[in-house]
């Protein structure tokens, strides 16, 4: 509980970079529950009492938009910072004082120079501006549907479409699939292992498996029942050694809970799975 009420309110910071601590603190709540219950510490009213825990606490992340509207406040405050004070002419000229302190902080990792910034012009300032507030807003539409609808991959595209307009573009602009990607995870999570539980409530009062998660009580919504990635239900199998749960992931194919244990991060090999098991917990 003190875990959970913390990430939410890490969580109801205006950066981007709280809400993903928030996320974070989440899931490390969300994986120590699930290996509790691996470990059997659990008596059949404990288990009740822990999973109305988790539906109490451990809440939907919040708005996808949220560390958004930071990141763009951010990018307009940047750009305007570079080109302050205007010329004679109320134009807006670049501040090479500014370009400096603002290489300074950002270090050598960007591949855009101090010179190719200096050289921006008006008509570079206010294609960037508009190149912010037209991608900014797009980005806030598509993160709202999420999945399974808007992948990672559509993001992408998103922030290919402006991010070459101008020196401060290519600097500022980011492509959010990555914080996608994470909020993505982090609800499987979420809804996983209260399903994880249910489960294991329906086994401790009936002695059997579920056979499938159509068989579990009302009150698991099919919210909890859904896999965010595909908008179906979580991959269920019952085999000798109790269920399987687990997550289509990213590609949204099921690949029969074959456990990827970074949810295929780095793997260049297009038929390797893409599944993620929640249950039992993996190492």
């Amino acid at each position: 509980k003190t875990v959970l009420r913390g990430a939410e309110h890490v969580e109801r910071g205006s950066t981007l970079i709280e809400n993903l601590v928030g996320v974070a603190e989440r899931g490390a709540v969300e994986s120590n529950a699930r290996w509790a219950l691996k470990q059997g510490v659990f008596d059949e009213k404990q288990l009740d009492r822990a999973l109305d825990t988790l539906r109490q606490y451990d809440r939907n992340v919040g708005d996808p938009v949220k560390g958004v509207r930071g990141e763009y406040a951010m990018a307009l405050d940047t750009t305007q910072y570079l080109f302050s004070p205007p010329d004679a002419n109320g134009q807006p000229v670049i501040n090479p004082d500014r370009v400096e302190r603002m290489q300074e902080i950002i270090g050598d990792e960007s591949e855009t120079t101090r010179e190719e910034i200096e050289k921006m012009d008006p008509e570079d300032a206010r294609a960037t501006i508009e190149a912010f507030n037209n991608y900014y807003p797009e980005l806030a539409e598509q993160m709202r549907i999420g999945y399974p609808e808007v992948r990672a991959s559509d993001l992408e595209a998103l922030a290919d479409q402006y991010i070459a307009t101008s020196p401060i573009t290519k600097i500022l602009l980011p492509s959010m699939s990555r914080a996608h990607v994470l909020r993505a995870r982090a609800e499987a999570s979420r809804r996983a292992t209260q399903l994880a539980y249910a489960v294991h409530v329906q086994h401790a009062r009936t002695g059997k498996w579920p056979r499938s998660l159509d068989e579990l009580p009302s009150e698991v919504s099919d919210h909890i029942r859904t896999d965010p990635f595909t908008g179906r239900y979580f991959g269920y199998t019952v085999g000798n050694e109790g269920p399987t749960i687990y997550s289509a992931s990213e590609n949204g194919i099921d690949d029969g809970g074959v456990h990827s244990p970074r949810w295929n991060d780095g793997v260049t090999d297009p038929e390797a799975s893409d599944d993620y098991v929640f249950w039992p917990p993996q190492k």
